[in-house]
């Protein structure tokens, strides 16, 4: 499989993280089990055009087959007139390297940020192994599929993909019908596993009219919330990290969400914990019912997931308007800081998404990523609407390291 020739690989106790244009793994291994976060990113062909998108999904097919791996989670992002396109050479590509993968795909319509790449912006998997397989299975929902689930010792991880409003919802329907509709289809897929929306760490919400109701999504979220118990009035009792990003959804939806649970049995040696930011507000306070991060420790590694980032201060005003530069580092540094305050730095990210308003700050993105001590080869880049019609830059990012004992 080719690599870039600037590929660093670094190995810090029982976590071995490789970087590279074409792929980045990062490998984390605790006793038997082996996890890896997968980013593959297009490159050049052999005659210096775009990879097709039948050749990405070998190369992550292949991958897969080779470390054995079980896919727990999966996100691709595209052009939007490609899903079916996309959905095609990803069934060819896992039946001919024996992958199995129901459920698993959130495809989300994004325009990548190098045109001369193709259509593919970039796909991030989370897979596991285990000597004996098994360990991950479709999450169904009345016989459907609508994610996965990993288990492993006394906790498991159910990861639903790809999830929308019920089908009774439709064009004629309020917007604010279609979000409840979709938190309410959350809501059923975790009470039929045992579970409640406070065992939700991690949620990506998607919305392709992204700017013209998001203040209406808001309200609709803030309405489930306080009927799932997650809020007490206006006072947050657990608010997941979440990224609320404009995404194009399959079959013409008005929004789509994937989120991450986990359910602990017994003397599971794990806890989740919601993080504050040293230097932003916290979100509900400017009524985004999510918190800035959620921190995920069990007895080796801590994982934090940090909800997509934007140019927003204290007061929870956007600063450096109109400055997309200044807008990136400001994003930068204070998801540096967050990190910081739990040990965490930026060189630890395992998964990281860059969101632009235009494909034009993309290099800047890059410059500066370095120099805030991101390598920029593991981010995967798409153009895409912020919350606010003023913010320029978004990031989100998922941070791994080894705990010291």
């Amino acid at each position: 499989m080719a690599r870039n020739r600037n590929s660093v690989s670094q190995q810090k106790g029982r976590l071995v993280r490789s970087v590279s244009s074409p792929l980045t793994v990062v490998q984390a291994q605790r006793d038997d089990l082996k996890e890896y976060f997968l980013t593959f990113r297009p490159e050049r062909n052999s005659s210096g055009g775009a990879e097709s998108v039948e050749n990405i999904y070998n190369r992550v097919a292949e991958f897969l087959a080779t470390i054995h791996g079980e896919i727990v989670q999966e996100r691709c992002y595209a052009m939007a007139n490609t899903y079916a396109q996309v959905s095609a050479a990803r069934q060819r590509a896992y039946t001919q390297h024996g992958v199995e993968s129901e459920g698993s795909l959130c495809f989300v319509g994004e325009m990548p940020c190098e045109a001369e790449h193709g259509a593919v912006a970039g796909i991030q998997v989370w897979a596991v192994r285990t000597p004996k397989g098994g360990a991950v299975s479709p999450l169904l929902l009345e016989g459907q599929a609508v994610g996965r689930k990993f288990c492993y010792g006394n906790t498991c991880y159910l990861s639903v993909a790809s999830l929308g409003p019920a089908k009774h919802v439709c064009e004629g329907h309020r917007l604010h019908d279609h979000a409840l509709s979709m938190f309410e289809n959350a809501n059923r897929i975790l009470e039929a596993h045992g579970l409640i929306y406070r065992d939700v760490a991690r949620t990506w919400i998607y919305l392709p009219k992204l700017l013209s109701w998001y203040d209406e999504f808001n309200a609709a979220r803030r309405q489930a919330y306080r009927q799932f118990g997650l809020m007490d009035g206006q006072k947050p009792v657990w608010l997941p990290a979440s990224t609320g990003i404009q995404g194009d959804c399959p079959f013409g939806r008005e929004c789509m969400m994937d989120f991450l649970a986990i359910s602990r049995r017994g003397e599971a040696a794990l806890e989740a914990k919601i993080l504050n930011s040293p230097r932003q507000c916290e979100a509900f306070q400017y009524g985004s019912s999510f918190s800035r991060a959620v921190e995920i420790r069990d007895e080796s590694v801590s994982r934090i997931y940090v909800s997509g980032t934007a140019s927003i201060n204290e007061r929870g005003e956007t600063v450096h308007i109109g400055n997309p530069e200044e807008q990136i580092r400001h994003t930068l540094r204070v998801v540096k800081e967050l990190l910081s305050s739990r040990d965490h730095s930026l060189g630890d990210a395992a998964h990281c998404v860059a969101f632009v308003k235009s494909a034009e700050c993309a290099p800047a993105f890059r410059r500066i990523a370095r120099e805030e001590g991101l390598d920029p080869r593991g981010v995967i880049e798409t153009a895409a609407d912020i919350c606010r019609d003023d913010l320029l830059f978004e990031l989100e990012v998922m941070t791994i390291k080894p705990l010291v004992s």
